[in-house]
């Protein structure tokens, strides 16, 4: 057996070319695995960390808190993490295991299912007469945190894979990856 042939089946060299493997199909077609779509992944992340910054300040900052708002954000917020959670697994135990990230990925399932427990709480400090905002601020700073955290896994699994997050575009149109040959309109 030459060297050359030996190096290529050692388990890091296959974890390489699992993962080259991956981010040439999310070049082509947005997904990997089983359908796992990275970006919607992360899109559904930071909303839930929005709504949860949008629910704790409406805690810190009115003083009753009406339970309908709170509801409607603590609904998106768990619409949110199980949106995430799906995505996450749509990548697959054997693809997960291919690619070497079966530890990042269990940590951020970790992480989003420490997310439902906060909801919970959370859900159980609405009230039909309002909200008790102490409690739901306690849980909802801890809610922040741990969606912070999924975020960082996150962002540590997507580097792993190698799948760039591309920067916010500076105007709508400037889609420069697409050289579809037309020029974004000029600013006035």
């Amino acid at each position: 057996m030459s060297t050359q042939f030996a190096a290529a089946q050692t388990p890091t060299n296959a974890a390489l070319q699992a993962r080259a493997k991956m981010q040439q199909r999310h070049q082509q077609s947005g997904s990997i695995g089983g359908g796992y779509r990275p970006l919607s992944a992360r899109s559904y992340q930071q909303s839930a960390r929005i709504h949860a910054q949008a629910l704790n300040a409406y805690g810190q900052n009115c003083q009753q808190l009406p339970a309908e708002t709170a509801r409607e954000h603590l609904t998106a917020i768990q619409q949110n993490v199980a949106a995430t959670r799906k995505e996450i697994a749509k990548l697959g135990d054997e693809a997960a295991k291919e690619a070497d990230v079966q530890e990042q990925v269990a940590t951020l399932q970790k992480h989003l299912t420490e997310c439902e427990k906060l909801c919970d709480m959370m859900g159980k400090t609405i009230k039909d007469d309002g909200v008790e905002t102490v409690q739901m601020c306690a849980h909802c700073s801890g809610l922040e945190a741990k969606l912070k955290a999924a975020e960082t896994e996150h962002q540590a699994l997507l580097k792993k894979l190698g799948i760039e997050v591309p920067a916010p575009a500076a105007a709508h149109g400037d889609h420069d990856h697409h050289k579809s040959g037309a020029q974004p309109a000029a600013k006035p």
